[in-house]
């Protein structure tokens, strides 16, 4: 992605759901104390002795926040560029204001019937100052937390100015497969960014993404011809069309 530097091993592009258990898992970590490296950090019985006793499905999500931190901790060490998109940290950003927000309507007694009928508005007016300050806190703590580990998130649109490129991937993206915007905002970021892999736990944009890297029968053949050839058309690609290289896609 920078020129004058050495290509790193791979390039892993992280989709915002997984962002999202990821800090899930590293903020439970901070408020134990324990090291998120440690195998055991998520033993139910070392979490009961802090008092913790968490649900099935958000133990699953700590886990798969666990398993992503080991593996991105590996491919730090192997001198892999792990990247995401700033629709992904705003995304990531919002569930961290929502959760606050969710908290304090709780906390006031309202009920879910009102919260899901007024969604915006009472969220909204829910947050203190306070509340942004913390999330803003949470969020550099948990950058701080992964850097303690080798562990580096590039912003791909605070490496370059991409941001018009990722805009025309997308519509190449949205002008030959009905996809959702931010899915095709999400695929647009990786393959501006030369992404060897996306780590996500969309079922659709994994189709997607590797349908059109290797497609194995019709429609897709003629599908990831037609968006290879736009993208070489547009000089959207950042490589040259001998080496442009799609990304897979998989789950942890």
């Amino acid at each position: 992605m920078e020129a004058g530097t050495s290509a790193p091993s791979e390039t892993v592009f992280l989709d915002s759901n997984y962002i999202i258990y990821l800090s899930l898992f590293i903020k439970l970590c901070v408020t134990i104390g324990d090291d998120p490296a440690n195998p055991s950090v998520l033993d139910r019985r070392a979490l009961a002795r802090h008092g913790i006793n968490k649900s099935l499905l958000e133990m699953g999500r700590l886990k798969d926040g666990k398993k992503l931190f080991d593996y991105l901790a590996k491919e730090a060490q192997k001198g892999s560029e792990i990247v995401t998109s700033r629709f992904c940290e705003l995304e990531f950003l919002h569930l961290l204001l929502e959760r606050q927000a969710d908290k304090n309507l709780l906390s006031a007694g309202v009920p879910l019937r009102l919260r899901s009928k007024k969604h915006g508005l009472l969220y909204l007016n829910s947050l203190e100052p306070t509340d942004y300050a913390e999330v803003t806190l949470e969020y550099e703590q948990f950058k701080d937390k992964l850097s303690e580990h080798g562990i580096e998130v590039k912003i791909l649109e605070e490496t370059g100015e991409y941001e018009r490129q990722i805009v025309e991937t997308a519509k190449i993206v949205m002008g030959n497969i009905m996809i959702d915007v931010p899915d095709a905002i999400v695929y647009a970021s990786a393959v501006t960014a030369e992404a060897d892999k996306i780590l996500s736990t969309d079922e659709a944009l994994i189709t997607i993404t590797n349908h059109l890297r290797n497609p194995s029968a019709e429609p897709w053949i003629s599908i990831a011809r037609s968006f290879i050839q736009k993208l070489i058309e547009q000089n959207v690609s950042l490589v040259e069309v001998s080496d442009l290289k799609l990304p897979t896609a998989n789950k942890l």
